[in-house]
């Protein structure tokens, strides 16, 4: 009745008009009793209050982008919401670092126009410096939206940004380059070294895969192999250090993104030697014939015999270390071996006459942990002196021979022996010719230096030069003398020849002149003479 407009509920500007800059409420009022009737319109305008807090659309954005973007480039953002009127909304909004990433980041907020509106898009974060995700790969951070009029009433939302990789970082190998060294022998397929390069670039961009390079391929492709995702190398080929003690290989690198860039390293593998190989004998000597030795009979001890040359394929130091000695069959150590130097020497002077050659083993031992040995079979001959005499069998010869028997009748032969060998163990005869006697029948001495006799001087064989006459000389007395070979000190000795004369009845009997002179008167029968 006193006209006064009153609220019945409580009223929601932000309900009534929610997309409205102003809001105004229309009422009619009708005016009574019906004689005073009419309807008055009256606009009722509703003043905001600031009295909602701004509102996100949710708590946490993650927002994806290239870490190649360039400074200064824009990204957008949801701005929170506010169902008060422009005059009270948030106007007002600030970026701080998130707690569970309190690192400084290269974005700071822009508002568009400086103003406020309902789109999400009226702020936008501002790049402000380059992007290296290998280095941090994401960034959080909050923007806090207020109103100037009310800061209590505040909202917040954590933006994460999260860098997308791009190729722009090559494969590092961990070394600069890779070495490694193994026994030669070691098992086909064993594990040699592994080679390994890390991309810090994500996803495909850092998968880094192996090979070898062209020309290692070609030259040792059929000798190690290569495992493409570990970068391991194994061996396809049992090796031998004999062969080659060193390889080294090229390593490509690169990862599986586009435009990869390749990266190489060197790895080296040393061929450690195993003592496989037994030592080589080789003997030197002065002699033509290989593995024969000579020395002169009387030669002075630690006189040279030989020298032994070794050789061992392996190049370890103690594979090259070698033990030297000599083995006989059945004899006392005669000669020494320098396990240094490889010459043998005479220990003993040797007699020729008593061993004219000696067989022996040299063998020969390296100086590997587990040793190897070789044996070489040689032989040492002792070449001869000439320091023996021809020696005859006999002192003296005694031969019997019938008188006139034809001339170059053999009486018989002498024989004489020198131990030497060679030409120095040649022995030639000859008759002694100021050593010959003769004897008549009655034994009387009758020295004639004419020569009845002739011997072979190759057989010692003794013929006779004259017919022989018993009653002239029954025995012949001389001296043969045997002589050795050797043309610049020859050697000799002598032995005594007796020949004794058969007679045989080739004489008629004669009488000598008898004459007797007797008395008239000597009696018959009486002896007259004989």
């Amino acid at each position: 009745k006193s006209g006064v407009l009153r609220t019945f509920t409580r009223i929601d500007r932000d309900e009534l008009c929610p997309t409205s800059d102003s809001c105004v409420i229309k009422i009619d009022v009708a005016v009574q009793p019906v004689e005073y009737f009419r309807i008055l319109r009256v606009f009722v305008t509703v003043l905001d209050i600031n009295d909602n807090p701004p509102v996100f659309p949710k708590p946490q954005v993650m927002i994806e982008i290239l870490e190649s973007l360039s400074s200064g480039s824009f990204i957008p953002i949801p701005m929170a919401s506010d169902l008060d009127s422009p005059h009270n909304k948030n106007n007002n909004a600030v970026i701080k670092p998130s707690e569970k990433h309190p690192i400084k980041n290269p974005f700071k907020l822009q508002l568009v126009n400086k103003q406020i509106s309902d789109k999400h898009t009226d702020a936008r974060l501002v790049l402000t410096s380059s992007l290296d995700r290998e280095r941090i790969s994401s960034y959080r951070m909050v923007i806090v939206a207020s109103s100037q009029r009310n800061a209590v009433l505040t909202a917040t939302i954590e933006i994460v940004i999260n860098l997308i990789d791009v190729n722009d970082n090559n494969p590092i190998f961990e070394r600069m380059s890779y070495q490694t060294s193994i026994l030669e022998n070691t098992p086909v397929g064993s594990f040699l070294i592994r080679v390994q390069a890390h991309d810090e670039d994500s996803g495909l961009n850092g998968e880094v895969t192996y090979e070898f390079s062209s020309l290692t391929a070609g030259s040792h492709g059929n000798i190690f192999h290569l495992n493409s995702t570990t970068g391991e190398i194994r061996n396809k080929q049992v090796l031998d250090y004999e062969k080659s003690n060193s390889y080294y290989l090229t390593i490509v690198a690169q990862d599986r993104g586009p435009d990869p860039s390749p990266v190489t390293v060197t790895v080296s593998i040393f061929i450690e030697d195993e003592n496989d190989n037994a030592p080589e004998i080789s003997i030197v000597t002065i002699s033509s014939q290989v593995g024969v030795g000579e020395i002169v009979e009387n030669s002075a001890p630690a006189t040279f015999v030989a020298q032994v040359s070794v050789t061992d394929k392996d190049n370890n130091g103690n594979n090259k270390k070698f033990d030297c000695s000599l083995r006989y069959a059945d004899s006392d150590p005669l000669m020494s071996i320098d396990s240094d130097t490889g010459i043998i020497k005479a220990v003993v002077s040797f007699d020729r006459e008593l061993i004219s050659e000696i067989n022996f083993l040299v063998i020969v031992s390296d100086g590997g942990s587990k040793p190897r040995s070789s044996t070489a079979r040689a032989r040492l001959v002792i070449t001869d002196l000439n320091d023996e005499k021809p020696i005859f069998d006999r002192n003296e010869y005694s031969f019997e021979i019938s008188e006139n028997e034809p001339i170059k009748s053999i009486i018989g032969s002498v024989l004489a022996v020198d131990r030497d060998s060679g030409i120095n163990a040649v022995v030639h005869y000859e008759i002694v010719s100021n050593h010959i006697t003769h004897l008549g029948p009655d034994d009387s001495g009758i020295f004639l230096n004419f020569p009845f006799f002739e011997i072979d001087k190759n057989t010692g064989s003794i013929s006779t030069s004259q017919v022989l006459d018993r009653e002239a000389i029954s025995m012949h007395r001389f001296i043969v003398m045997a002589i050795d070979g050797c043309v610049l000190s020859a050697k000799s000795s002598t032995a005594s020849v007796r020949v004794k004369v058969l007679d045989v009845n080739d004489n008629a009997p004669t009488f000598d002149v008898f004459s007797s002179f007797v008395n008239k008167t000597y009696q018959v029968g009486g002896l007259l003479g004989h």
